[in-house]
């Protein structure tokens, strides 16, 4: 990107526990983006955590997902791209022949990345929009494997950087393999996977020493869901508006007894979203009350963003150099 009228087109594919997702941004020489493309395939990988493994028919679907994201690239003219895969991937314990698999094939690579990389990459995403004011808030990021806490401290310069990181196993997709084993769920079923989610967030947050604050941004469709569903059940909320914690937590009392098809019928969501809303709605509450958050700001950013502000910022420093 030496000249302003230069452009770079540059693509970043995510393989998360739920779905495997692709943008594609126009660069231009001065720094403007614009996006030119985004497709979401609904790509569950919940075998992972039945098997361990990732089965070959999941194998099979990847593949010829990565072979259309391969000809989307061709058709854009991309001239650069990164994937990467996380939870479902670090977990299976045949993730790297797949990934190989998938380069012989496609000729995509994708990196297996850490959850401390992963949650980076999400800060960075979101600081893109800078979207809240004050000294220090937190990002929550739920995903279908994972969920990652970053908490943001906003220096007196003016300067902006996620301090600390922090990930669980307590993804949606996860969760429902784990203890969802009826439709609806069971009161059983529904108080185990509530005391799971608080013991992990008591072990995986020990290390943030109360050092909280009162308000967080929330990454991950599961996130801008629940917000959504807040505003049907409680009146509408806009856009740039926070969940309150007493508004989610009396949404997670209301949904949490309901079917599948009722979850589909009052909130107006697809099956694929109704079936893991529960699980993702419970580590949302408690991960507000475990850190006394009262405000919870949904953003669209995510890791796809973060890896968009990583080749920014490398672009930059080959150009300067």
């Amino acid at each position: 990107m030496a000249g302003k009228e230069q452009k770079t087109i540059f693509a970043a594919a995510d393989v998360g526990s739920n779905a495997t997702k692709i943008l594609i941004w126009e660069i231009a020489g001065d720094g403007q983006v614009r996006e030119r493309f985004q497709k979401r395939y609904a790509l569950r990988l919940d075998d992972v955590f039945r098997t361990g493994r990732i089965e070959p028919p999941t194998v099979v679907r990847l593949t010829e997902t990565f072979a259309e994201i391969a000809a989307l690239c061709r058709q854009h003219g991309v001239e650069a791209e990164r994937a990467v895969a996380t939870e479902a991937f670090r977990s299976a314990a045949n993730a790297r022949e797949v990934a190989d698999a998938i380069a012989l094939e496609t000729g995509i690579e994708i990196a297996i990345i850490s959850a401390e990389e992963e949650a980076r990459l999400v800060a960075e995403g979101v600081l893109l929009d800078r979207p809240v004011q004050g000294s220090a808030f937190l990002i929550f990021d739920i995903g279908g494997g994972s969920a990652q806490v970053s908490r943001v401290d906003r220096s007196a310069g003016g300067n902006t950087a996620a301090t600390e990181t922090f990930s669980m196993p307590l993804g949606a997709v996860r969760l429902r393999e784990m203890f969802v084993r009826g439709d609806p769920i069971s009161p059983a079923d529904y108080e185990a996977l509530q005391e799971h989610v608080r013991a992990a967030l008591t072990v995986g947050l020990a290390k943030l020493n109360g050092q909280w604050a009162p308000c967080a941004v929330g990454c991950g469709g599961g996130v801008r869901f629940l917000h959504m569903m807040c505003g049907i059940h409680g009146g509408a909320l806009g856009q740039d508006q926070p969940v309150r914690y007493h508004q989610l937590e009396h949404l997670c009392q209301t949904i949490w007894p309901m079917s599948v098809s009722a979850l589909m019928r009052n909130f107006g969501i697809d099956r694929e979203r109704a079936e893991i809303i529960v699980p993702g709605a419970v580590v949302a509450v408690n991960l507000m009350k475990h850190l006394h958050v009262n405000d919870l700001r949904p953003s669209r950013r995510g890791l796809r963003d973060g890896l968009l502000a990583e080749f920014m910022r490398h672009c930059r420093t080959r150009s300067s150099n």
